[in-house]
């Protein structure tokens, strides 16, 4: 009868060789994650630091358990098996926890949809969503990447995050350089952290509106964005204005009860 002394089968080198597939199949999914967009296998096989033809094979795993995916032109990227997983773990963040009563609050105030986003290795991602009965038809979903430049919520990410993720995510999405991200972020930031949060007016999608405010943590650093959005013709983006300060209260309440004080940011 075997003791719980003996080897599993093939000995302790065998062991071993499970572990390394699974550290190498975590580095191929770091390096999709990472480089942010559908990458070639070249690409992806730098970002890994493993040749061409061993990413190619776990490349081939990931994607029969639905961890990876290949799109015709032949390009890689994260699979929905990754996003199922990746948004498990967010959603044992306080932020997305705690989120969900006010973005209730304010789908009930304003009559328009509102969700939680946080910043990643992924870009800023809807965790959490209350969306209003008479809902606008719009492609925002938990799973959803917004782009920083462009987006309510990304912009938020840009002014109040921090800025070395915030500019290697930028230069991934425009493909350009670390310099050129840098200028980027500089600029939107100076327009924001002013203000305090975000309107934009069909900027990101033709026709549409968002209010976007910071939610911020014990330490004072980016837990995520709260961001409501509708039609232009019927919402009030004014940061003056009710929609806005709905959101604003929002944020605030949630910033405290994940331990925020104006000492926090000191």
């Amino acid at each position: 009868m075997p003791t719980d002394r003996e080897e599993p089968d093939g000995g302790p080198s065998e062991a071993r060789r499970g572990v390394q597939s699974v550290e190498t199949a975590a580095a191929v999914l770091y390096a999709l994650s990472g480089l942010g967009r559908a990458s070639q296998l070249g690409d992806v096989a730098r970002a890994a630091g493993i040749a061409p033809a061993k990413a190619h094979r776990y490349l081939i795993g990931l994607i029969a358990a639905g961890l990876a995916e290949q799109e015709p032109s032949g390009v890689y990227r994260l699979g929905t098996g990754a996003m199922r997983i990746g948004l498990s773990a967010l959603r044992q963040m306080d932020v997305v926890a705690l989120s969900g009563e006010y973005l209730e609050s304010i789908r009930d105030q304003t009559g328009f949809s509102a969700f939680c986003a946080v910043f990643g290795d992924g870009g800023a991602t809807v965790v959490r969503q209350s969306e209003a009965l008479d809902a606008v038809v719009v492609n925002v979903r938990p799973g959803s990447i917004l782009p920083l430049a462009t987006s309510a919520t990304g912009r938020v990410v840009c002014a109040f995050g921090s800025p070395l993720p915030v500019v290697r995510r930028l230069a991934a999405e425009h493909g350009i350089d670390v310099a050129g991200a840098e200028q980027l972020r500089s600029t939107i930031a100076v327009g924001v952290a002013t203000k305090g949060m975000v309107q934009i007016e069909g900027l990101l999608l033709p026709g549409i509106s968002a209010v976007a405010a910071p939610v911020f943590d014990d330490r004072g650093s980016l837990a995520g964005v709260l961001t409501t959005l509708g039609p232009s013709a019927a919402f009030d983006a004014a940061l003056a204005g009710p929609v806005a300060g709905a959101v604003r209260k929002a944020a605030k309440g949630l910033s405290l009860r994940l331990g925020y004080s104006s000492d926090s940011a000191q």
